[in-house]
């Protein structure tokens, strides 16, 4: 078991800089970490699982479409993934990309 926080970030600069050869935007950007985070346990499990409780936990997906699943698996893991979301559900401070990236570190 590994539990780990994956703080809020608010962006304060953005720019979008050109264009990659596959479409996507280069951007430059300055971000910062908030004091609020989201909590997450993670468990190897023998298939991928979500449990999503706190404050900001209504409307949070726990299906394969919830970015962590996609985190896991480009990982080749599985397990269940408990979150306690203190980050609001679209707020704009990246709650679920922070929590993906928290599940790769």
């Amino acid at each position: 078991m590994t539990t780990v926080f994956a703080p809020a970030k608010l962006t304060l600069s953005l720019a979008v800089t050109g264009v990659r050869p596959d479409g996507f935007h280069l951007i430059d950007a300055e971000m910062v970490s908030l004091d609020i985070a989201d909590e997450i346990t993670i468990v190897d499990a023998p298939t991928t699982t979500i449990s999503v409780t706190g404050p900001y936990s209504s409307g949070v997906p726990t299906d394969a479409s919830n970015i962590v699943h996609s985190a896991l698996a480009l990982c080749g893991r599985t397990a269940h993934v408990s979150i306690v979301k203190n980050i609001p559900h679209g707020g704009g401070l990246g709650g679920g990309s922070t929590d993906a990236a928290a599940v790769l570190r």
